[in-house]
């Protein structure tokens, strides 16, 4: 207050957290673990268990030769009468020595000294002076101490820890146990312990059939026909979005529907808008805005005042959302905000001139509606819906961005399902549907604003869409959950939030869903042939 008298409550919490920020100090984490060293690199450190690697005689102590061209002798005289600094080279053996001697009072509760009996070309190597010298100082000799033999092969080695200490094997040795021959893994996992025998048996069974090249199996989301979780569905009814997350790869429904797996949304590591949280705050000025057009009798006039009321709209939203709710930083929110009112300057005048064209009224918003459809109950809820004055309905749905393509191209391949399925759920003719993509424009963006999936669309192709529909169901009522790859740019497997969880990747798991029956059934419940276009016939070549 004293430094800035006129210096705003806000101006003062913002300062405030960065200040606090600022302070914050990293809290430092002690280095456990193991760490791999050179032995020079080692002087002055402390170890409570040390292996020393490679304490044979040439490689520690190195061997060391005089240099024939300046002797030690010659050396020496340098060094001591002339005053040259220049070590004769045999001293090395002291300096190594010291070197040796440290690293051994570095331990202070084990010290390890390994040493190899042979070379890889199989010759003899004889231990280290320095070793046998540290044995004589702890009163005891080489050959008395040296008792465990490691065995050169791989596989005897682990035999070897197989009798003597079966604790000591680790799973992948384990594993190569098995790999090799030994069938039953419960005699190695009883003498471990501390692992459940019948859980890693379990294990081991599925790993037969993960590795299969056979027909599908209860790993690869085949199971028994889910009743309970059907009865839900058919009482609270299909949204067009899970029906849209089967279409693309029924393992992902599987994942989230079935098996409960949440996909969450990972808080934006820079401070970034988010864009789901961008969509919502879309969808609440929109909807604020044509309510307030609605009241105030804009749709019976010829007038086309309606900037204020957008104005109102963004402002009444964005404080109710400010950057502190949203999570941003303060200078990215500003800059969100105007970024945002500019898109919507820009769609709505074209929004309203099409309304007044085609003689719509906005008349519902966020409209939560069932319905049954061919005897499949749908259930969604709709943006918002406009009407004429004789009656007829249209469906329209908010999108930031839409770069997909055309939405009869989309239904055609049982892609996108919302657009046709939601003009299910009014009673009533309907005109289509209409997304409507705020921040697309051909002038800014080469991509039009507007797509649409008309009501004569829908009328021809709706039996064939239900008719795959209830494939769909026919599939999930004989609990058949493949997964169904979709890759490259655009693909559903780029976008999809249970790939941690999928083994497309993996090559017998991959056979087996590109041979399975189930597959192919789900692939042939991808044809609208009435929405296809239709080829043009070659024409006759002249004579």
């Amino acid at each position: 207050e004293l430094a800035h008298p006129e210096a705003l409550w806000e101006e003062f919490l913002e300062a405030l957290e960065e200040n606090m920020r600022r302070s914050l100090l990293e809290t430092r984490t002690r280095n456990l673990g193991v760490r791999v060293t050179g032995a020079m690199d080692s002087r002055g450190e402390s170890y409570k268990v040390l292996f020393i690697v490679g304490c044979r005689q040439g490689l520690f102590p190195r061997g060391i030769h005089e240099d024939p061209l300046i002797p030690d002798s010659a050396r020496q005289v340098l060094r001591d009468s002339l005053g040259y600094w220049i070590s004769p080279k045999l001293e090395a053996y002291e300096e190594e020595k010291l070197l040796f001697y440290l690293l051994c009072a570095s331990a202070s509760e084990r010290l390890y000294c390994v040493l190899p009996r042979s070379s890889d070309d199989g010759k003899a190597q004889t231990p280290s002076t320095y070793l046998q010298e540290l044995c004589r100082a702890a009163g005891t000799s080489l050959d008395e101490e040296r008792k465990d033999y490691v065995p050169r092969r791989p596989f005897d080695k682990i035999e070897a820890l197989v009798s003597r200490d079966p604790q000591a094997l680790s799973p992948k040795e384990v594993s190569l146990l098995l790999a090799r021959g030994h069938d039953d893994p419960k005699p190695f996992y009883a003498r471990a312990g501390s692992w459940d025998a019948d859980l890693l048996s379990g294990c081991t069974d599925r790993l037969k059939l993960l590795t299969s090249a056979k027909e599908l199996s209860s790993i690869d989301g085949l199971v028994e026909s889910p009743t309970a979780f059907l009865h839900e569905l058919n009482k609270r009814g299909l949204s067009p979005s899970a029906l849209e997350s089967f279409s693309s790869c029924p393992f992902k429904f599987f994942s989230e529907k079935l098996l409960g797996i949440k996909s969450v949304e990972e808080p934006s590591a820079s401070g970034e808008l988010l864009p789901w949280v961008q969509g919502k705050l879309y969808h609440s000025i929109l909807e604020e805005f044509y309510e307030r057009l609605g009241k105030s009798g804009f749709w019976q006039t010829d007038e086309d005042n309606w900037d204020a009321d957008l104005n109102a709209s963004i402002e009444k939203i964005f404080k109710a959302n400010d950057w502190r709710t949203i999570g941003v930083y303060p200078v990215l929110w500003e800059g969100e905000m105007r970024r945002m009112r500019s898109h919507l300057f820009r769609m709505v005048p074209m929004d309203i001139y099409l309304l007044r064209e085609m003689g719509l009224t906005p008349s519902r918003f966020e409209a939560e509606l069932t319905a049954k459809a061919g005897g499949i109950r749908i259930r969604g809820i709709i943006d918002r819906v406009d009407k004429t004055e004789d009656g007829r309905f249209r469906v329209v749905d908010y999108k930031s961005r839409w770069r997909k393509g055309k939405l009869k191209n989309l239904v055609a391949d049982m892609s996108l399902l919302q657009a046709p399925l939601y003009q299910e759920l009014l009673e009533g003719e309907v005109l289509g549907s209409a997304y409507l993509a705020i921040e697309e424009s051909v002038e800014t963006s080469s991509y039009p604003w507007m797509q649409e999936f008309t009501g004569a669309e829908w009328s021809a192709s709706r039996e064939e869409v239900l008719d795959n529909i209830k494939k769909f169901l026919s599939q999930m009522r004989r609990g058949e959950f493949p997964i169904a790859p979709s890759e490259g740019r655009g693909g559903a497997c780029e976008y999809c939030d249970y790939a941690f969880a999928c083994r497309k990747a993996h090559p017998a798991t991959r056979h087996r869903a590109e041979h399975s029956k189930a597959i192919k059934m789900f692939e042939a419940a991808h044809e609208v042939p009435v929405l296809k276009p239709k080829k043009k016939a070659a024409g006759k070549k002249g004579a």
